[in-house]
């Protein structure tokens, strides 16, 4: 046989050939592909749609929250007049809006004009301004601020005089006294702050 030849063609070969040349020929596959692009959009649109009825669900439904009147530091005790109730969309409003009226509350952090007051923002101790101040798992403890210019609110770490050991952390400014600053420091950390305050003293250090 020639090399350049072609085999004889076996009746598999020509029944499968006569299968291609017909789909090709027919509009089934076509259709078919156009069905299925056109399942694909209609499941894309039906979910674009659901998060679109979702969210409007989301603004169509309001809740009442109480909202600043004005600037308040924080520890400041809450006044009848410093809140009112406002309408507001739900998809607005934080996740832990004060609901109730919150005259008499002290505030844990300061807070802004128009600003929707939250829970985390109030104090859940009684007492004092400089209290109210303290976060959770912290206690209050005045040392001497060593001449700095320190303010409500700035972070400083304590190291011990005599050894210059960082004894706490990160300690938060709540009150200011005459040559004396009141700090928020870790329960794990005041032990050691206390035992060098009674064996020369510790040295505040304004951290960024």
């Amino acid at each position: 046989m020639s090399r350049n030849a072609r085999p004889r063609p076996t009746r598999s070969s020509v029944r499968w050939g006569h299968w291609r040349f017909a789909l090709r020929r027919s509009r089934i596959p076509r259709i078919i592909v156009v069905v299925g692009f056109g399942l694909l959009a209609g499941q894309t649109i039906d979910a674009a749609t659901t998060r679109a009825e979702a969210q409007r669900a989301r603004w169509a439904d309001t809740v009442e929250v109480r909202v600043m009147q004005r600037d308040l530091p924080a520890g400041a005790l809450i006044g009848p007049e410093d809140t009112a109730v406002r309408l507001l969309p739900v998809a607005v409003v934080p996740r832990d809006p004060v609901l109730d009226d919150p005259t008499g509350s002290r505030l844990r952090d300061p807070v802004a004009t128009d600003e929707v007051l939250r829970e985390g923002r109030l104090s859940s101790r009684a007492g004092s301004a400089s209290a109210a101040r303290l976060p959770p798992g912290t206690a209050g403890l005045g040392i001497d601020d060593g001449g700095a210019d320190f303010t409500i609110g700035d972070r400083i770490d304590l190291h011990g005089l005599l050894t210059g050991i960082r004894l706490a952390r990160d300690a938060e400014v709540i009150a200011l006294a005459d040559g004396g600053i009141t700090v928020a420091i870790g329960s794990a950390e005041i032990d050691a702050v206390i035992r060098a305050l009674t064996t020369g003293g510790v040295v505040p250090v304004l951290v960024g």
